[in-house]
């Protein structure tokens, strides 16, 4: 079977098609490899935290064996726990420590978000719209 025939039910039976090879895989290997240190532990537990959330989820409504989902929750709990034992830092390096934006580049700042945000709800209406 060819990529240009294959059926969306048939591209969901095939990693390959979602991307798993492009994106997951390699943010899997880096992310794991920063797990394997202490110093990189905490940001290779932050990183991992969203991609086991993924795996957990597609394990889950899939319908994916019993076993695969208690691995995917536990692994999923260990990061978490390894981000709660350092929530002070973590709060500290996202939160705490950032300078203040300067005046002169916040209008510009929400302007630009206002756009992105206007740009994305367009999106979706157009989607809905075209999609009835």
């Amino acid at each position: 079977m060819t990529p240009s025939s294959a059926t969306h039910m048939d591209r969901m039976a095939f990693p390959t098609y979602l991307g798993v090879v492009e994106y997951v895989l390699p943010t899997q290997i880096f992310g794991a490899s920063l797990l394997l240190f202490r110093r990189t532990a905490l940001l290779g537990a932050t990183m991992m935290t969203p991609v086991m959330v993924n795996i957990l989820l597609i394990n889950i409504f899939y319908y994916i064996s019993v076993g695969a989902v208690s691995n995917a929750a536990f692994i999923l709990a260990c990061m978490l726990l390894l981000v709660w034992h350092q929530r002070r830092e973590l709060f500290s390096v996202l939160w705490t420590n950032q300078s203040v934006e300067p005046t002169t580049t916040r209008k510009l700042h929400w302007i630009i978000r206002a756009l992105i945000l206007f740009a994305v709800v367009m999106q979706i209406m157009v989607g809905t719209l075209l999609a009835h």
